[in-house]
C-alpha cells in the first residue's frame, strides 16, 4: 500500500499544477521569478522590491499593427514558478 501511495505522489508531482492543486507553499524564493510587461512597470518594480527580488529582464518588441512580443531568456525561467505582474 505504501508503494502505491508513493507512486501516486510521484506521478502527481509530474503535473505542473500539483503545487497549486494541493496548496503546497513555495519554501524556496530562488524558485520564483517575477515578470512584467509594459502596462504597470512601477507597480511590478515595487512588488519585486517588497519581496527582495528583481524583475526578469525581457525584450519587448512592438509591431506596426500595435501587437507586442515579449521574450525572456530561457535559463531564467526553466524550473521556476513564474508570476506575471
Amino acid at each position: 500500500m505504501a508503494d502505491a501511495l508513493a507512486n501516486s505522489q510521484a506521478a502527481d508531482k509530474e503535473d505542473p499544477l500539483w503545487r497549486s492543486r494541493h496548496q503546497v507553499p513555495i519554501d524556496d524564493m530562488d524558485s520564483i521569478a517575477l515578470m512584467t510587461g509594459n502596462s504597470n512597470r512601477p507597480l511590478a518594480e515595487k512588488a519585486a522590491a517588497n519581496l527582495g527580488m528583481k524583475l526578469l529582464d525581457g525584450t519587448v518588441k512592438k509591431f506596426a499593427d500595435g501587437e507586442i512580443a515579449v521574450a525572456f531568456d530561457e535559463k531564467d525561467v526553466v524550473s521556476k514558478h513564474i508570476y506575471i505582474i
